[in-house]
């Protein structure tokens, strides 16, 4: 199920890099924290994959944005986790990814 946040960027991590040891390519990932404006303020902490959605999300502290994401669960050694997921990022409600991939060709 997909879902949609919106908040002000509070912290942007470096990004990770690594090679998957399932197809040896690399990948990249950035987590990001957001900060929703209710009554009862939550702070949400998102992953987001691909160099390329990295680049074109262009996350900048204090600003606000809309997050589409998605709470994957994985298990390992017995214990279970949870990560948001990040699919896209909106602006004003037009999508920085899209955006970007039709300013790419």
């Amino acid at each position: 199920m997909t879902f949609t946040e919106n908040g002000r960027v509070k912290f942007v991590a470096q990004p990770r890099t690594g090679v998957s040891s399932r197809t040896g390519e690399q990948w990249q990932s950035v987590v990001f924290v957001i900060e929703t404006a209710d009554r009862f303020p939550r702070t949400i902490a998102y992953t987001l994959f691909g160099e390329d959605k990295i680049t074109a999300a262009n996350l900048k502290l204090g600003e606000l944005v809309s997050v589409v994401g998605e709470v994957e669960s994985h298990e390992y050694n017995g214990n279970w986790f949870s990560d948001n997921r990040c699919y896209d990022i909106l602006t004003n409600g037009i999508s920085r990814l899209v955006q970007a991939q039709m300013f790419k060709s």
